[in-house]
């Protein structure tokens, strides 16, 4: 787990990289919920502004009970 420690800043890079390059032209997500937010805003569509609401919350709770869970089984 040490061994991992030291590069998990390169593989969240990567990961943020791999997502924009091939996420964006293929979903035409917006990686700024704020930029999402205002552009529904002044368009007045707010079909799909849900997504940039409710999956950063699960984003993050999905990692703590994913932190949680390996430190248990240590």
């Amino acid at each position: 787990s040490h061994l991992f420690k030291k590069y998990t800043r390169y593989l969240a890079a990567v990961l943020i990289c791999i997502y924009v390059i091939i996420g964006g032209p293929v979903s035409g997500f917006g990686i700024n919920p704020a930029r999402s937010f205002s552009s529904a805003l002044i368009a007045g569509n707010w079909n799909h502004i849900w997504i940039y609401i409710i999956i950063p919350i699960v984003g993050m709770l999905s990692a703590a009970e994913l932190f949680l869970w390996t430190q248990k089984n240590k």
